[in-house]
């Protein structure tokens, strides 16, 4: 017998394997020590007919019973032998469990008839990809129905789903809690999910971009597809093996790769089985056998659940915190996650950290962002609670000075508290332009109003190569009284904002004052010296004609543009050659910290950097041309899911938006000099009429002119290429201007 296990959990084990009608007379009894439950054994046999005749059953979501022997040892003997009947037990339980899992290995055909459901289970050609705990089906009716009857949800255990149809599939569990543990892969720390469900081991794409393997690295896979729960398909990109660091255990697995799966990597029963590893759910530790037999990780189970107190209406348009009470956890801390059933009433539940050393008692942040009042019954199952360690709680930063923004009580309306956004012009109603400016403001950090609120990103840093080059110095140009007053004034600025430094660089660029259409004057420094000896860094500007092929296919009917506050400003400039773009002034020499206007190169690194931060997004749900965004989508509801994708984006990339420039919810944009409606791409009509007053051309200047601003709009010009034959022929050499 295991004498590692506790004495209550080898109890209940016992209490499982029993017969039936044993187990019902014994858990009267309610035993909770060894001798407790030998007693009431002995009892329950003496007043009852043993039945010799129980079989394992082949399910695998049954605990398998002790097999009966020959002769019953508590009638030959009067006692049972505890230790022998556990030890039994245990030994049935690996059996079966272990051929059930095996049946479920890839590529093999599997039919077992049920009689009570009269309908198959089958495996066809695929690997099944199964989860822990308790089974959601994409029935979220029968799941609705289940939550208002308020079951509780069972500890982790594994079952399968049965189809009616012979549909080649996997089969798909989902847990609340997962069992996760830490790895190394390659020298980095990865949480990893232990499924003893899957029957494979796979991992995500991002995983291997974030493990700098490149998609070449990549085998072919016999295994082509996977049906996921809610009947969608997930292509397999191929199999990689992976050098994996578990304690002190070294091993290599193949995993298959997915585009998009939930976990970043899974351990499935091909690595489980041949090592021998076992996970007790009752003790919630994982066992890694080795010469000394150690414990590698301790797991965490689904906890505890969170239900209402008493019946509750949130009203439109409004977030309440509703009182919960705690099942199954005490004297510790822990953390409430919102269940699907809050999704199911069109609620939205915030998760959070409680204390429950003093009370069973909580509250759980609940938003009702409909235009409907929405109830809540009492004893109704809204969160799980799961059981948080110390050192799994990070401490705050002490360098991170900025206040959150403040959210909203309960009963109170959403007003305009941090800034104005216009939506006149946005086709909305006024319930959805009032959630429209909540949803705005609780995402207030992605908007800076100046430059004091102006984002640095991490994730790129421009760099001016210029190989071996000498030094460009040139003097500084003459300015008027009042524009050098206002150059000398940006530059405090900049320097107040981090954004530029003083300098002693050999390398000094004059600075142009440019009049904008406002009137204001835009510091720009003249790098025409600089650039001509940069090497050019090439990363491709998206292609207007697949740009507007993505808007077509996406059938949008609402769109947001999105403006970047001094975008370039943003991005960081390598500090190894930050030198090189050095501006000389009067008031003396200072060099950039972040990246500047006029740069070779700069729109690409730029591009390269947005492209980088909405990956997996861009061409999607968004389009990105330099510092242009362009979000589109069919509904209101979900403009909303894109919109927070997009900023969530730019949040973890330190990036900020200028909010008056930005435009939101609207029937139709104007993007990259087009109109952008439902209707589809229509040439920008400022831009048609600024064709017809052009003026007759004279010189073969003026010709190039007006053929570059004719030629961006050549798609909507029937004949275009036949019409500008003559002025072409202008260019030609050694032709006369005529």
């Amino acid at each position: 017998m295991n004498t590692e296990l506790g004495e209550s959990t080898i109890v209940e084990l016992a209490l499982n394997g029993l017969l039936p009608h044993l187990k019902a007379s014994v858990t009267q009894s309610d035993p909770k020590t060894y001798n407790e439950l030998r007693q009431a054994i002995d009892i329950a046999i003496n007043v009852t007919e043993c039945h010799n005749h129980s079989v394992p059953s082949t399910k695998v979501n049954n605990v398998p019973q002790v097999p009966a022997t020959t002769e019953n040892p508590a009638t030959a003997s009067g006692t049972t032998d505890i230790n022998s009947l556990l030890s039994s037990f245990i030994d049935s339980m690996k059996t079966v469990v272990r051929q059930e899992v095996m049946a479920l290995t890839p590529n093999r055909i599997i039919e077992k008839k049920d009689s009570s459901h009269k309908c198959h289970v089958e495996v066809v050609g695929y690997a099944p990809i199964q989860k822990l705990g308790r089974h959601f089906s994409g029935d979220k009716k029968g799941y609705a129905k289940r939550q208002t009857n308020n079951s509780p949800i069972p500890k982790k255990s594994t079952s399968l789903r049965i189809k009616k149809k012979k549909t080649p599939g996997v089969f798909q569990l989902v847990t609340l809690n997962v069992n996760k543990i830490q790895i190394e892969v390659y020298g980095k720390s990865i949480s990893c999910l232990v499924d003893t469900g899957a029957a494979i081991s796979c991992c995500s794409k991002n995983l291997l971009n974030f493990l700098g393997i490149g998609k070449d690295k990549l085998q072919n896979s016999n295994l082509k597809d996977a049906m996921g729960v809610g009947g969608n398909v997930l292509p397999i990109l191929g199999v990689i093996s992976l050098p994996l660091v578990i304690g002190n255990n070294s091993y290599w697995n193949d995993f298959y790769v997915f585009e998009n799966v939930q976990q970043s990597i899974l351990l499935g029963n091909d690595f489980l089985l041949p090592n021998k590893v076992d996970i007790l759910n009752s003790v919630g530790s994982v066992f890694f056998p080795d010469k000394e037999n150690n414990t590698i990780n301790t797991l965490e189970l689904n906890s505890g659940l969170a239900r209402t107190v008493s019946g509750t209406t949130i009203p439109p348009f409004h977030q309440a915190d509703i009182p919960v009470t705690i099942s199954n956890v005490r004297n510790q801390v822990a953390l409430l996650e919102p269940l699907p059933s809050l999704p199911e009433k069109s609620l939205a539940g915030a998760k959070c950290c409680v204390s429950l050393y003093e009370t069973n008692k909580s509250i759980l942040r609940v938003m009702n962002p409909t235009k409907d009042a929405i109830y809540l019954p009492a004893n109704y199952v809204v969160a799980s609670v799961s059981a948080l360690h110390p050192e799994m709680v990070l401490p705050m930063s002490t360098s991170c000075h900025q206040s959150p923004p403040k959210i909203p009580t309960q009963n109170e309306k959403c007003e305009e508290e941090y800034l104005d956004f216009d939506l006149n012009n946005a086709d909305l109603s006024s319930e959805q332009k009032q959630l429209l400016k909540c949803f705005l403001n609780r995402n207030r950090q992605v908007f800076a109003k100046d430059l004091s609120e102006l984002g640095h990103t991490h994730l790129y840093n421009h760099v001016i190569d210029t190989g071996n080059a000498l030094p460009i110095k040139k003097r500084f140009y003459r300015q008027s009284p009042q524009v050098l007053a206002d150059m000398n004034r940006q530059i405090d600025q900049m320097l107040e904002y981090d954004i530029i430094e003083e300098s002693d660089s050999e390398w000094q660029s004059p600075v142009v004052m440019c009049k904008k259409k406002s009137g204001e004057l835009r510091f720009c420094v003249d790098y025409r010296a600089v650039n001509k000896i940069s090497r050019p860094k090439f990363f491709p500007l998206p292609r207007l004609e697949d740009v507007f092929d993505a808007i077509g296919q996406a059938d949008a009917n609402i769109f947001s543009t999105l403006d970047l506050l001094s975008g370039y400003w943003q991005c960081g400039l390598d500090p190894e050659t930050a030198h090189k773009a050095a501006f000389v002034t009067p008031s003396g020499v200072y060099q950039w910290k972040r990246l500047p206007f006029g740069l070779a190169s700069a729109p690409s690194s730029f591009q390269h950097l947005l492209t980088q931060v909405l990956r997996n997004l861009n061409y999607k749900i968004a389009l990105v041309y330099v510092d242009d965004i362009l979000i589109f989508s069919k509904s209101f509801e979900e403009h909303l899911n894109h919109l927070q994708l997009v900023f969530d984006r730019l949040i973890s990339a330190g990036l900020t938006l200028k909010p008056s420039k930005c435009l939101f919810a609207r029937p139709e944009v104007i993007y990259l000099g087009h109109k952008i409606s439902k209707k589809g791409v229509q040439a920008d009509i400022s831009k048609v009429e600024a064709v017809e007053s052009f003026p007759v051309p004279k010189t073969e200047k003026n010709v190039r002119s007006f053929l570059g601003l004719t030629n961006y709009y050549r798609k909507f010009i029937k004949g275009y290429s036949h019409l500008s034959t003559p002025l072409n022929r202008l260019l030609r050499k050694d032709v006369p201007f005529e």
